[in-house]
């Protein structure tokens, strides 16, 4: 008997389909890429269908290849946009060096399915899935914002720990 979920097993199998499984399995529930998993989880339970879900995962797959070829890009209009949004919050992560410790990568490869609520993430993915990376960038912009007081008052990098497994969740959304 398996005793890995669906969603573990979709996902074994789209690596399998592009040749991307690696000699690794999966340990802990912990796979490769967590934002992947994480997407495949919430695509499983929107279409209940295996044969969809594996296809939408698919597609998600090559949009979060697009999202890794603009990483860097994304982060710079992240930057240029909180500088013009908010000045002072954008020259303390400045000032702290708190901008590397800030999880970016995490977000932006999950498309925020880890920490924001489905109803909203839907929107998010409907918009890249039309092209528009760009979203992404203001929905970090925008929880950035949101963690503003915590951020402001946060000394350094160590202050940082945990702060971002909340983010998403008792914000206005």
């Amino acid at each position: 008997s398996c005793d890995l979920d669906v969603p573990t097993i979709l996902l074994l199998t789209y690596l399998l389909h592009e040749r991307r499984l690696l000699s690794s399995t999966p340990r802990e529930g912990k796979l490769i890429n967590p934002g992947l998993y994480a997407l495949t989880q919430l695509m499983h339970e929107i279409f209940e269908d295996e044969v969809e879900t594996f296809w939408c995962l698919t597609g998600l797959a090559q949009l979060q290849t697009a999202v890794g070829e603009q990483l860097l890009l994304m982060v710079q209009l992240l930057q240029n946009c909180l500088e013009k949004e908010d000045p002072t919050l954008f020259e303390h992560l400045q000032k702290k060096e708190l901008w590397p410790h800030i999880p970016f990568v995490a977000w932006f490869n999950a498309f925020f399915s880890d920490i924001m609520p489905d109803y909203f993430l839907l929107s998010v993915l409907d918009r890249v899935a039309a092209g528009c990376l760009a979203v992404m960038v203001y929905v970090a912009a925008g929880l950035l914002l949101a963690m503003r007081r915590t951020l402001l008052v946060c000394p350094g990098p160590s202050g940082l720990a945990g702060q971002f497994e909340k983010v998403g969740f008792g914000l206005c959304f």
